[in-house]
């Protein structure tokens, strides 16, 4: 499919990554050129701008070394930024060397990271604004692991116009099945909401592996016999295997944090009351807490959930046998 706007499904004539993490194999950024060199026709420019470290030896073959985030921007019709926070992003546009001073044309940028929603959509109107409408904004965050995006299956979920988002529809294809939710802040709450679903369903399984370890019972039997049903479907497989200690790849635990923290304040925000959340959000706190270096998601849990503690039925027992044994009580 040749790039430009004669082609059938629009592909820009050339794309620019912008990272803050060096490209390497396990790493998003690395994920993310591999994938679009690989999925894009070679007639489209491929750079990457990043660490001063990163020399072209570092690089996939193809891509081509931007020396700034205004030289990428001036070379790309769309950008990718891959960054986990909106400050990082921030950084990253403003100033003389930034995005903005590098943006000549109608240039598209997808935002990757994860952060408030509301943030997002003023930033993107700032942008809008100080650019002339040259700089437009997808929100599109990349959660997930570096294999699913290497394979061309992660799941995005993209907040934007309509049509900002058609133009780079055919882009973000090429990483992963793509649904549009609505405007700029959408892709963050479906994203967010997603990260929850997994994360309760993650630390459910992590309590019940904890229960069951102590009880005596097999887990890796009681795990097998999961795996027969339908109902407990491909998360429970993925979650049971990481807590055999099978599985290599680690979900990046602070992407997790900030999904459920969006999660949350958007509770606040549409005054809706969620107690689950909130037990999950403490959960994975005292995961954190608890923690150790190379700990993903799952050992996190884990680790939390067998510090040993006094549950409330025990302690309302004990206060019961502490009444009875004393009169005065």
């Amino acid at each position: 499919m040749p790039g430009g706007r004669g082609a059938k499904r629009w592909l820009p004539r050339s794309v620019g990554v912008l990272a803050t993490e060096e490209p390497t194999a396990d790493s998003t950024a690395g994920a993310v050129l591999a994938r679009l060199r690989a999925g894009l026709p070679a007639e489209v420019a491929l750079s990457f701008c990043g660490p001063r470290s990163v020399d072209l030896q570092g690089l996939p073959a193809g891509v081509r070394r931007a020396a700034s985030p205004a030289d990428l921007a001036a070379r790309a019709e769309l950008l990718v930024v891959v960054v986990a926070e909106l400050d990082a992003v921030r950084d990253l546009i403003n100033g003389p060397a930034g995005v903005q001073a590098g943006v000549h044309s109608p240039t598209i940028q997808i935002l990757g990271c994860t952060c408030p929603p509301e943030a997002l959509r003023t930033l993107a109107a700032e942008l809008d604004s100080s650019t002339a409408g040259r700089l437009r904004t997808v929100d599109a965050p990349l959660v997930g692991q570096a294999a699913d995006i290497r394979a061309g299956r992660l799941l995005i979920l993209a907040g934007a116009a309509r049509e900002t988002f058609e133009a780079a529809e055919p882009l973000l294809a090429i990483l992963g099945p793509t649904t549009w939710l609505g405007g700029v802040g959408h892709g963050q709450i479906g994203a967010a909401g997603m990260r929850y679903l997994l994360a309760a369903t993650m630390a459910a399984l992590v309590e019940t592996s904890v229960i069951v370890r102590r009880s005596g019972v097999d887990l890796a039997t009681l795990l097998d016999s999961w795996r027969a049903t339908d109902l407990m479907g491909r998360v429970v497989d993925d979650v049971s295997s990481r807590l055999l200690g099978l599985a290599e790849d680690a979900i990046g635990p602070t992407s997790w944090s900030s999904s459920l923290t969006v999660a949350g304040a958007e509770a606040v925000r549409t005054h809706t009351r969620t107690a689950l959340l909130d037990v999950v959000l403490d959960a994975y706190a005292q995961g954190a807490a608890t923690s150790e270096p190379g700990d993903d998601v799952i050992r996190r849990l884990e680790r939390a959930m067998s510090v040993p503690h006094t549950h409330p039925v025990d302690a309302d027992r004990s206060a019961e046998g502490h009444s009875q044994s004393d009169p005065a009580a």
